[in-house]
């Protein structure tokens, strides 16, 4: 639940203009607090920080990605895609292995 909702909350950003629309930037920040409870309520049951970070540092960025290509249009070129990938393997593997 906490990716999904930090996901869904990602794709509600630009709707909020940089928060100057109220509606769309309640809406992000409630799902972004839900997030982080269910972050929080994952790490009071005992999920260990060493393999929930990793996995969302690495999870979060590759399907904000597919958000932007899916729901905004963004541009897309192999090699923007690889290394948006390649950035967020490193960034999972960082956060693993420091």
């Amino acid at each position: 639940m906490a990716i999904v909702t930090q996901l869904v909350g990602i794709t509600y950003l630009p709707r909020t203009a940089g928060f100057t629309k109220p509606i769309p930037t309640v809406i992000c920040c409630i799902l972004f607090l839900i997030g982080i409870g269910a972050l929080a309520n994952l790490t009071k049951r005992g999920v260990e920080l060493g393999i929930l970070f990793p996995i969302m540092a690495a999870v979060i960025p590759l399907l904000s990605i597919v958000i932007g290509i899916a729901f905004y249009g963004e541009g897309t070129s192999v090699l923007k895609l690889s290394l948006l990938t390649m950035a967020s393997v490193l960034i999972g593997f960082a956060a693993k292995y420091s």
